[in-house]
């Protein structure tokens, strides 16, 4: 089915099922939601005939995520094979690159023998995957890697310790975790993978860390992006673009001298110049600026760094070059992403897909002729498309029906609202009916929040794993996802307007898109409920000392205190930008206004906290000073801790014990079940 008669036909064929399901109060389960497929990454063959891609989901019954490569071939017709997995055993699987002819696929897993990211190769003749890197000799796991033009190498790159000083350091320090500023390095090998125990040759060391890489056209160059070194420190300002002869024979030459993030790079057809897309810091700005996502062209010979579409109002990312120079790129405008393409030498933007919903993971063929993405919807949980060439990819064929059982549920209606806050903007949300309800009063709301913050709720039923808006509208409430100032889509400005104000503008803009829908007389005032995980759990935590309106709230992985947070976290970036680049001893009174702890005296609503014990971005003690708060003040409140997971769970018990308690705390205080723990 193509895209434009996927979204059309899906409210359709919905209509009849409507009734039905609205006397089945269970909606989707959380098992089955949580189960739903997740597309990770896919390429296109160089010949256009055959397209790679990796999956997700979790499996309950072994508690893990389990990914798998994939390959569907294209008859010449255009017509596809149905999708044949290429890989069975347990583990991770990345960055799948295909030779230049097409013939071998190779790519990085944990797999056995592996116990880090090695490369291992498919031939597409026939065979199961080998791996091609000892994981005795690259302990620390393989970054990345690239085919060189003609197909009879890979480059791969692998981080590397330089003398001694590694070994000297743990027999002095034994076990003891050592934390210390030190130049990162990282080598590029030459490695012919068709062979068998292919030898691995050292081209060259350079003394950063790498975030990505990319050989040029002619293979002679490398361009590479560095990033921060692993583990505890300043994280800020590191990511830079540079080239390197393949040969080694001259230094890396730093392209840019700037506080953006650059992601990428990607070559131009003719090698002339670099595309990278970025956000974060401005061209040269001040530490704690930021910006939404860009894309920048960097010439490879004059080190000119010139952003490219500067007139576009939202937010870009990914890029895919095509022959004629121009580039296939991801923005995201209001609530929704779309297909673009980008003519570099104009700055023009040519909106190529028109359906509302999330798009990402775009990929070309060697002549543009096949593209492929990742489309989820209002209408539809992700799947893979295909397209014909640029002209028609408003048209593109979905292939994979990896989540065709819940897109063929009944929806909840989906739609994007807006109202206006107090002090003269216009703020933006996503709002989710509960099935057949759309248009009713007086229905129990319950505000999600997204994290980031620089990030933005999009038209999509596959939602966040905590409180999924189609989850909760499954089950009979109305659900607001607020893109509150410091949310992309909206432009640089109206994202930069949270900087400074972390706590107190995003809850002027919450708290006044609840007015609207109450105002409206959809929501009961007297059932609100929020809940929010990362930034969201900040907000969430910003919410209670600011109103008592809500009767519950959960909150997972939240900041609670920014001044303990600056000294604990493995990241200083977020924490620059939303506090202008002042420490606490700088700004104290100000940080800790803008804390939810500056508050703290006023909470009232019953609250859930949800944490990981190993979390490192926002450290799990933040929320033990949260409960320990509650606790002080008399507030009905519980602590989950969920065992060894950081920022991002992994098992998937843990995190259907996380939604479950979310959903079961809400559920309880405002539609009055009792708790499932019989508490």
């Amino acid at each position: 089915m193509n895209l434009r008669i996927l979204v059309a036909a899906s409210s359709l064929l919905l209509s009849p099922l409507i009734v039905a399901f609205a006397q089945d109060s269970s909606g989707y389960s959380p098992e089955e939601f949580l189960s739903a497929t997740a597309i990770r990454e896919a390429q296109i063959s160089p010949d256009g005939q055959r397209v790679a891609f990796t999956t997700q989901r979790s499996d309950f019954a072994k508690d893990r995520a389990e990914m798998a490569l994939w390959r569907i071939d294209l008859t010449p017709g255009g017509r596809k094979i149905a999708a044949a997995r290429l890989t069975t055993a347990p583990a991770n699987y990345w960055s799948p690159r295909w030779s230049p002819d097409g013939r071998y696929l190779a790519f990085l897993s944990d797999r056995q023998p592996a116990a880090t990211g090695q490369l291992f190769l498919l031939d597409q003749l026939g065979g199961e995957p080998r791996v091609v890197t000892d994981p005795g000799r690259f302990s620390q796991g393989i970054i990345g890697f690239d085919w060189v033009p003609d197909g009879s190498l890979v480059v791969a790159a692998a981080g590397t310790s330089r003398g001694t000083s590694d070994s000297a350091g743990k027999g002095f320090y034994g076990d003891a975790t050592r934390y210390r500023e030190s130049t990162p390095h990282t080598t590029f090998f030459r490695i012919d993978p068709t062979r068998q125990n292919p030898a691995c040759d050292s081209l060259l060391t350079v003394p950063y860390t790498i975030e990505a890489f990319r050989l040029s056209p002619d293979g002679r160059l490398i361009g590479f992006g560095s990033g921060p070194p692993a583990g505890f420190g300043d994280n800020s300002g590191r990511y830079e673009i540079f080239v390197v002869a393949r040969d080694g024979r001259s230094p890396p030459r730093q392209l840019t001298r700037n506080q953006v993030v650059e992601f990428g790079p990607t070559w131009s057809r003719d090698g002339s110049s670099l595309y990278v897309s970025g956000g974060v810091g401005e061209d040269a700005g001040p530490r704690g600026q930021e910006t939404q996502g860009r894309i920048y062209r960097i010439g490879v010979t004059d080190a000119r760094v010139e952003r490219v579409g500067p007139s576009f109002g939202g937010s870009l990312s990914e890029t895919a070059a095509l022959p004629d120079g121009s580039l296939l790129t991801v923005g995201t405008l209001s609530t929704s992403s779309y297909v673009y393409r980008l003519d570099p030498a104009t700055g023009g933007l040519r909106r190529l897909t028109s359906a509302k919903g999330s798009v990402r993971a775009i990929s070309a063929s060697r002549d543009g002729k096949r593209l492929s993405f990742v489309f989820s919807g209002p209408k539809a949980f992700p799947e893979l498309f295909l397209a014909g060439g640029v002209e028609d990819i408003a048209t593109a064929s979905q292939v994979t029906e990896f989540n065709a059982a819940l897109s063929a549920r009944p929806a909840p209606a989906v739609e994007t609202v807006r109202w206006p806050d107090a002090e003269g903007d216009t703020v933006e949300g996503v709002l989710y009916w509960p099935t057949a309800r759309r248009g009713m009063k007086n229905l129990p709301l319950v505000v999600r929040i997204h994290g980031g913050p620089s990030a933005t709720d999009l038209e999509e039923l596959a939602g966040g794993w905590f409180g999924p808006p189609a989850l909760l509208a499954s089950r009979g409430y109305l659900v607001l996802e607020p893109n509150y100032r410091g949310s992309i889509g909206r432009g640089d400005e109206y994202m930069r307007k949270i900087a400074g104000f972390a706590c107190s503008r995003p809850v002027k803009d919450i708290l006044s898109g609840v007015d609207y829908l109450v105002g409206k007389g959809w929501a009961d005032s007297t059932r609100l409920g929020v809940m929010g995980y990362s930034y969201g759990g900040v907000l969430t935590d910003c919410l209670l000392g600011r109103t008592t309106r809500f009767r519950a709230a959960a909150s997972g992985a939240g900041v609670w205190n920014y001044t303990s947070r600056f000294g604990t976290s493995d990241n200083w970036m977020t924490y620059d930008y939303l506090y202008r680049g002042k420490a606490p001893w700088e700004d104290l009174q100000g940080i800790w206004g803008e804390s939810a702890i500056g508050r703290a005296g006023s909470i009232r609503t019953p609250t859930l906290v949800l944490h990981g014990g190993a979390d490192h971005r926002v450290p799990t003690s933040q929320s033990y000073e949260l409960y320990r708060a509650l606790l002080r003040l008399g507030v009905p409140s519980e602590l989950v801790i969920l065992p060894g997971e950081d920022h991002g769970f992994t098992k998937p018990s843990h995190m259907l014990t996380g939604l479950k308690a979310g959903l079961d705390w809400i559920d309880h205080y405002l539609l009055g079940t009792p708790r499932a723990t019989g508490e």
